[in-house]
């Protein structure tokens, strides 16, 4: 009982609101899989709090879920409402978060009006726009959008800093933008929460239900082709060096993209700003021979087989200019050797 008075003093809420932001990470999900509520609560009082359903997800047999229930009227347990603030604290802003997806089953005889709100220390914050959920629904998949400009104030003064720095974030049925949800009688399940976001800022975001799914969001050069065309274990994208024997030299790749994204595999960076690390280094030049680790800077071309109508022109060529077949031999043994000649004058065959 000290504890939860002590929660709700102006002191312990200040220390809490200056505790640094959590990590909330795109294409994290809530799936209740474990048997647990994964911290998800409605408040000590609450007769009705959130419980794990077995069986009943989206899938059916072997799949869990999350129930609600709310009483309606007045006190504890009459609002249709769950927080969270553990994986769903945090800094949204870096996220780059997006939205958040879910799948929704109103098992109930109420309509609901689903919103996601959050609090942090600029204040109260839902979305602006609900999703309707109508009584008996069935399992659907539904999408709420949270960048800043889907969110309207609930009480709230300074959306970035709530946003930065997130320590609740709750999911509610309202029929007009509030922080705290309707006083209905109502039930629910809901299932798979994801988080949408691009850290990379490449326009894909990581997350398999997303929108454009990122194949490494922590890599603006990768968005959706992971191939690995040299066979060296780097994904081109972050392989500056196509380099199939693995000498170093190769095709070099910084100024290529490679998928749908926009950036260069040399301009990757993590986050928009900080350079990615890369599987590969740079090459060292081009490559003459890419399946000899031995020959890259030059390669040995074979000498053309001169062709019998060349030496014909060639001993006449010679004779015309009154060479001695027999001194030309001796002057070229490479010559000698494509022409094939051992006659001449005398001089030339007794030496």
């Amino acid at each position: 009982m000290r504890r939860m008075l002590l929660l709700f003093t102006p002191v312990a809420l200040l220390l809490a609101y200056a505790l640094p932001a959590g990590a909330v990470t795109p294409g994290q999900q809530d799936d209740f899989q474990d048997g647990t509520t994964q911290g998800w609560g409605s408040g000590v009082l609450n007769p009705n709090s959130p419980a794990n359903a077995a069986d009943v997800g989206p899938t059916g047999a072997g799949d869990h879920s999350l129930q609600l229930t709310s009483a309606g009227s007045l006190g504890p347990g009459s609002r249709f409402a769950a927080f969270n603030t553990t994986q769903w604290a945090g800094d949204f802003l870096s996220a780059n978060a997006s939205q958040i997806l879910m799948d929704v089953n109103n098992i109930g005889a109420t309509p609901l009006n689903l919103r996601v709100a959050f609090e942090g220390p600029g204040g109260r914050f839902v979305t602006t726009a609900s999703v309707p959920v109508p009584a008996g629904s069935g399992w659907q998949s539904i999408a709420l959008g949270i960048e800043p400009i889907d969110l309207t104030s609930a009480g709230g003064l300074d959306l970035n800093a709530t946003l930065g720095a997130v320590t609740s974030m709750r999911v509610i049925s309202a029929a007009s933008p509030s922080f705290m949800g309707d006083a209905i009688v109502a039930q629910g399940l809901i299932d798979n929460v994801l988080l949408c976001g691009d850290v990379d800022g490449d326009g894909f975001e990581a997350g398999s239900g997303c929108t454009l799914p990122d194949l490494d969001d922590h890599a603006s050069s990768c968005t959706d082709d992971g191939s690995d065309s040299d066979g060296d274990a780097a994904a081109d994208c972050l392989d500056l060096c196509l380099d199939a024997d693995g000498d170093d030299y190769g095709v070099d790749l910084s100024a290529t993209v490679i998928g749908s994204g926009v950036d260069p595999v040399g301009a990757c960076t993590t986050d928009g700003s900080t350079a990615c690390t890369f599987l590969d280094a740079a090459c060292i030049g081009p490559d003459c021979d890419d399946s000899n680790p031995d020959a890259n800077v030059e390669c040995a071309e074979p000498v053309p087989a001169m062709k019998p109508w060349g030496t014909g022109l060639l001993v006449l060529a010679l004779l015309l200019a009154g060479i001695p077949l027999g001194r030309a031999v001796r002057r070229s043994s490479r010559g000698a050797e494509a022409v094939g000649v051992t006659g001449g004058s005398p001089e030339a065959r007794s030496g």
